[in-house]
């Protein structure tokens, strides 16, 4: 099955090689590159004749392996990356689904529109964001970023292009956006533009004594005046100081005291390249010294207001700490972000924590963020707030215990995580957290039969 390294496919090559995503795990996949829909089309003709399956993979920043699928084809997106019309009347764009973020925002961002749910990378493509409806600062009033979705084309497994209209198609709609690329390949997006009074970032950081504090402020934030909003907090805080952290709120404001350059991730950090910071940063490290950073942070902090670039603000991991994710080389991390009704979530917050504590496995980052309903079948999102927690694979401790006991607590409270950062769960498990998970898998009869679209994360199931 796998034995050729090379395949020829619409005078296109095919080639066996290394594929990676931005958790550190790595496959062999036969990866295929398509410049055009009739290559795409060419080349997934030929994976059925093979009897292999597919994955479609855009900017491969995932956490989880949803964008992976080892021994079979993995149909790399960004050669398709055009724009196609810009209306800035009308307040829409119509692109290719390979068109990274960052390319996004350089094209809307100075005709003054931006949209809901950008996430904090900018290497995500347009098709990985709505396959994974990602969610932003911004989700709480304005949704994920399939809100933005007003039509879409999508490949099917015969080959067959169709039109999914808003209103239209609502229903298959829904599938897709959160669908994880387990229908078909996205092609070309019309999204809603939102916007903008200018590109400063005017921000407020208030100081939370607790996870009650936290919860009484964010519910009480105004989308006028507060357009984005999250919340770090202290994974070492117990107590009654459980939960204390910093929120971080912001509006878009006109200035001309901003320069307005895209985001340029830095190639050094300190002057050491990346990869040579985060090993030293590794041997130096220790609980004591996380717990001491931590506890620094909070207290030097104060109730401020500042301004900053939108790029500063939306990206700031990127300006100082480029490939933040090689402080988990080389095994990788595990990153959840789970979600809790509004009615569930103080306690919920509480008992995570403790199951952290109690495997000695304090996240890295112990970030809040607030949501609201979406369509989206699969999609991450209800009224209430999520907790995102992580950790790292290359630690000694009982793995598949601490997530157990993680997912145990997460059903018994009624919550759900986030499938494009930790997709592997039970059909049951699944079906408890997503009630329409049953319609979804209908839906993927009705569409790719043959079950050709999946990814090593759910390869279990179809």
């Amino acid at each position: 099955m796998f034995s050729r390294k090379h395949f020829l496919c619409e005078a296109m090559e095919i080639k066996e090689q290394t594929v990676e995503n931005w958790g550190l795990q790595k496959v062999n996949s036969i990866v295929v590159k398509p410049q055009s829909y009739s290559q795409l089309e060419s080349a997934i003709a030929t994976a059925q004749k093979q009897k292999l399956k597919i994955c479609a993979a855009g900017g491969l920043m995932s956490f989880s392996n949803v964008c992976l699928l080892s021994k079979n084809y993995s149909v790399d997106t960004t050669s398709l990356n055009n724009i196609i019309e810009i209306n800035p009347q009308a307040q829409y764009i119509i692109a290719q689904a390979g068109l990274k973020e960052v390319e996004l925002l350089q094209k809307i961002l100075p005709l003054g529109f931006t949209v809901a749910g950008l996430t904090g990378s900018t290497g995500n493509t347009i098709g990985g964001n709505i396959g994974n409806d990602v969610n932003g600062k911004d989700s709480w009033h304005r949704g994920n970023f399939g809100a933005n979705v007003l039509a879409l084309k999508l490949m099917l497994a015969n080959g067959s292009i169709i039109d999914i209209e808003k209103g239209k198609d609502d229903t298959l709609l829904n599938a897709v956006i959160g669908g994880m690329g387990l229908l078909g390949i996205i092609l070309e997006v019309k999204l809603k533009l939102l916007p903008i009074a200018g590109m400063e970032c005017k921000t407020s950081t208030k100081k939370l004594k607790n996870v009650e504090h936290l919860f009484d402020y964010m519910s009480n934030l105004s989308p006028i005046q507060n357009q984005y909003a999250y919340c770090w907090t202290d994974p070492f805080a117990s107590n009654e100081n459980t939960g204390k952290g910093l929120c971080e709120t912001a509006i878009l404001q006109a200035s001309e005291n901003i320069v307005e350059a895209p985001i340029q991730p830095q190639k050094t950090i300190a002057g050491l390249s990346p990869e040579l910071f985060w090993k030293l940063f590794r041997l130096t490290e220790t609980k004591w010294s996380f717990r001491l950073a931590n506890y620094f942070k909070y207290q030097l902090a104060s109730n401020k207001t500042a301004a900053t670039s939108f790029w500063n603000f939306q990206y700031p991991m990127l300006k100082f700490f480029p490939n933040w994710n090689f402080k988990f080389a080389p095994k990788g991390f595990q990153e959840w972000q789970i979600f809790f009704s509004t009615k569930n979530f103080i306690q919920s917050y509480k008992k995570i924590l403790a199951v952290c504590r109690k495997y000695n496995q304090i996240p890295f980052l112990c970030a809040v963020r607030k949501h609201q309903p979406q369509s989206g079948y699969l999609s991450f999102a209800g009224d209430g707030f999520s907790l995102t927690i992580n950790y790292d694979l290359n630690r000694k401790f009982n793995v598949q215990s601490f997530e157990k006991e993680l997912i145990d607590t997460v059903l018994e409270n009624s919550g759900k995580v986030y499938l494009g950062k930790y997709p592997y769960f039970s059909e049951e498990a699944l079906q408890s957290m997503y009630p329409e998970w049953k319609l979804f898998c209908e839906i993927k009869k009705q569409y790719d039969p043959d079950f050709l679209f999946t990814s090593d994360a759910f390869a279990w199931k179809f």
